[in-house]
């Protein structure tokens, strides 16, 4: 992962007045996950068409074989694109309709915004819960095994907890708790 692709990102996205969160691997890493990454996640909401437009063309400069008109719709409709960074890393964008209240949750860390903890883990937890079976997300669980493990007196148990119901990942989230406890 480069930190001036990450930087460019967040300016891009500030410039344009566009909500968004770092998330995935960089944000376990600044949550104190040791472990590497190579990409950088984005999550923003849908965007309206011509918020869209410019968006994809911005990224289209620095990424050439972008597809553009599917980039569009996926910035408008949601779904998952990845932007070859100018071929020093690759930058994954979720595009979630409804997304507003986690990017209003996010955190300000030197000017780059960053998914809360607590959204982090219940983004990781529905990763793991959609993943088919036999196919083990064992960085995502290893994620929110340290998480849960060091931030367990500072995390937002109430939040947390209720959301995972509602995204039916309550169970998991439960076991998940109970074996970081010991």
């Amino acid at each position: 992962m480069n930190i001036g692709a990450l930087s460019e990102v967040a300016s891009i996205m500030n410039q344009m007045s566009i909500p968004y969160a770092v998330t995935g691997g960089v944000a376990a890493v600044y949550y104190d996950v040791p472990r590497m990454t190579f990409d950088v996640d984005i999550l923003i909401s849908c965007l309206g068409t011509q918020q869209a437009e410019r968006l994809a063309d911005a990224l289209a400069e620095k990424d050439s074989s972008l597809d553009i008109k599917r980039v569009r719709r996926t910035l408008e409709r949601g779904g998952i694109f990845r932007v070859d960074w100018g071929g020093v890393t690759v930058v994954d964008f979720v595009v979630i309709r409804g997304a507003e209240p986690i990017l209003e949750r996010a955190i300000a860390a030197e000017g780059i915004k960053i998914v809360s903890l607590e959204d982090l883990i219940l983004q990781k937890l529905a990763v793991i819960r959609g993943t088919s079976q036999g196919i083990i997300r064992f960085q995502d669980r290893e994620d929110v095994e340290v998480l849960l493990l060091i931030h367990r007196g500072g995390l937002d148990l109430t939040y947390l907890k209720k959301e995972a119901r509602k995204a039916g990942t309550a169970g998991l989230l439960n076991r998940l708790l109970a074996r970081t406890s010991k």
